[in-house]
C-alpha cells in the first residue's frame, strides 16, 4: 500500500492497480510457498508412513526367516533324533541276537535247555563230589543215606539224580529237572 505522504491528489489510478498487483502478486507467491510448505509436510509424512510400513515390512521379514530357521533346525534335529533312536533299536536287536545266539548255543543238539542244564548238572556233581565228606561208620541210617544221595539235609532225604530225572517243578517249567530233590520227584 502506498505511503500516506503519496495520499496526495497527484497519484493516478494507474499506481493504484500496479500496488494491487503487486500485493496480488506477493499473495500469490505466499499462497504458493505456503502450499509448498503443505506439500512438503504431506510428502514427509507419506515419507514416514512409508519408512514405517517398509520397516515394519523388513522386520516381519527378519521374524519369518527365523521361524523358517527355526523349523528347518527343528526338522534337522527331529533326523537326527530318529537316525539316534534307530541306531540305538539297531544295536538294542543286535545285542539281543548276539544274547540269543549265545543263549542258543548253550542248547542241546535239540534245541531244548538239556544242553545247558546237563553242563550245570556236571558240575554240580563235580562239586558235590568235591566236597563230599565220608560220614562216621556208627551212624548207619546217614551213611545208607549218603550211598543213595548227599545225605540229610533239612530233614528231608535227597536222592541224587541224574539229567533224565525230573521233578514236578521242572516239568511245569518245561524244561530238564535239576533239583535232585526225592519229595518233588515223581
Amino acid at each position: 500500500m502506498p505511503k500516506d505522504t503519496d495520499h496526495q491528489m497527484g497519484e493516478t489510478v494507474a499506481d493504484w492497480k500496479a500496488w494491487l498487483a503487486c500485493q496480488w502478486k506477493e499473495q500469490e507467491e505466499w499462497k504458493a510457498e505456503e502450499q509448498c510448505w503443505v506439500k512438503a509436510e504431506e510428502m514427509a509424512a507419506l515419507e514416514a508412513v512409508e519408512k514405517a510400513e517398509e520397516e515394519e515390512r523388513l522386520r516381519a521379514e527378519e521374524e519369518w526367516r527365523r521361524e523358517e530357521k527355526a523349523k528347518k533346525q527343528e526338522e534337522e534335529w527331529k533326523k537326527r533324533w530318529a537316525v539316534a533312536a534307530e541306531k540305538k533299536r539297531a544295536a538294542q536287536l543286535a545285542a539281543a541276537e548276539k544274547k540269543r545266539k549265545r543263549n542258543r548255543s548253550q542248547l542241546g543238539p535239540s534245541g531244548d535247555w538239556s544242553g545247558k542244564w546237563a553242563r550245570v548238572a556236571v558240575v554240580v556233581e563235580s562239586l558235590s563230589e568235591e566236597f563230599h565228606t565220608p560220614s562216621s561208620s556208627s551212624d548207619e541210617e546217614e551213611e545208607g543215606d549218603e550211598e543213595e544221595g548227599w545225605g540229610r539235609k533239612m530233614g528231608q532225604k535227597e536222592v541224587k539224580g541224574s539229567p533224565g530225572h525230573e521233578c514236578t517243578q521242572c516239568l511245569e517249567k518245561n524244561r530238564p529237572c535239576t533239583c535232585y530233590n526225592g519229595p518233588k520227584a515223581r
